[in-house]
């Protein structure tokens, strides 16, 4: 302890008291006998010794500690996104004294937050997906844990931010449409999840704004399998789709080698497009226009304002991120 910058557990040791007894010593809470708190305390003082991180966190009941909540997922495809996102809030909570934990969750199951929750192992928590149920937010927000959700919740008093996926869509569609393409085929999957929603909510709202005739047959939003994806694309062919826009790049990798497979020229006999252009699926295809995001911002935006709620500061209950349409061959 000649450094002076010791644990709780170095005192604990050095006083024979357990660690509960300083840390309870220090935060000035819970039961303790006032000579054995004054013993303690008296002996900081006296050694002139600087807390640790932990200690003081515990000192102001806090643990410097933010959880951050990944979906339970298995494709390896998809992690490049979350880890993005993962380092860029790694980066400002680092800067800000926390460390951060991972945790993942099927956005049902909450053991895994039950057990960092009940031993107070968090001050807060960053929710990478968001579900239209709203079952693992209104779980948080039940136990009083601080945190954010990267993407939409139906609660106005959750703190909330995402890339504006409608508009992103949205102006996707409209500049396909403006290109003389009126049989625009939709590919997605999962209407749970809000950013999914969302993106079909663009192409949507597109169509409607520009007065384009909508036609739902060519909308496909179950495709959960690359066999269901490939047998849409045939359907969509066969109806006569001018262009494929697909929600996301994984689904655009496929779709796009099965056109390939076909003997389908992109673009001239057939227009594609992605709602998100993803930096590990779009490796194995190029020259397609999609949505671009800047993933790592979002997390660093998701970390900054988690900690300026736990720092009291003026709170950002929403707050929406810019995009970039890209422009390239599959659309000429």
């Amino acid at each position: 302890m000649e450094n002076k910058s010791i644990t709780i557990n170095d005192i604990a040791n050095e006083l024979g008291v357990s660690t509960s007894t300083v840390s309870r010593a220090i935060s000035g809470k819970g039961r303790i006998g006032s000579e054995t708190r004054d013993r303690i305390l008296a002996y900081i003082k006296e050694k002139d010794f600087h807390l640790n991180t932990v200690a003081q966190n515990l000192a102001g009941s806090k643990t410097g500690n933010i959880a951050i909540v990944l979906p339970d997922i298995n494709n390896l495809e998809e992690m490049p996104y979350y880890q993005m996102c993962m380092y860029g809030a790694m980066e400002v909570a680092s800067a800000n004294g926390f460390d951060l934990m991972i945790v993942t969750s099927d956005g049902k199951d909450t053991r895994y937050l039950d057990r960092l929750i009940r031993n107070r192992k968090i001050d807060g928590m960053i929710v990478t997906r968001t579900y239209t149920d709203g079952r693992l937010t209104n779980y948080l927000k039940l136990n009083g844990v601080p945190f954010v959700a990267v993407g939409k919740v139906d609660d106005e008093d959750v703190m909330q931010l995402e890339h504006d996926h409608v508009g992103a869509a949205k102006e996707l569609t409209t500049l396909l449409l403006m290109k003389g393409l009126h049989k625009i085929a939709y590919l997605g999957d999962d209407r749970e999840q809000w950013l999914n929603r969302n993106r079909y909510e663009g192409y949507e709202r597109a169509h409607r704004d520009a007065n384009a005739p909508f036609d739902n047959s060519l909308v496909y939003r179950r495709l959960n399998s690359v066999s269901a994806i490939e047998a849409a694309l045939e359907e969509a062919i066969k109806a006569g789709a001018d262009c494929i826009l697909c929600q996301d790049d994984l689904i655009c990798k496929f779709a796009y080698k099965k056109l390939i497979s076909l003997g389908l020229d992109i673009p001239s006999d057939i227009k594609m497009a992605s709602c998100y252009e993803g930096s590990v699926s779009f490796d194995s295809i190029t020259n397609i226009t999609a949505a671009r995001f800047d993933i790592l911002e979002l997390g660093r935006s998701a970390c900054k304002m988690l900690i300026d709620s736990l720092k009291g500061k003026n709170e950002v209950k929403s707050k929406i991120l810019e995009y970039q349409i890209v422009l390239k061959e599959s659309t000429k």
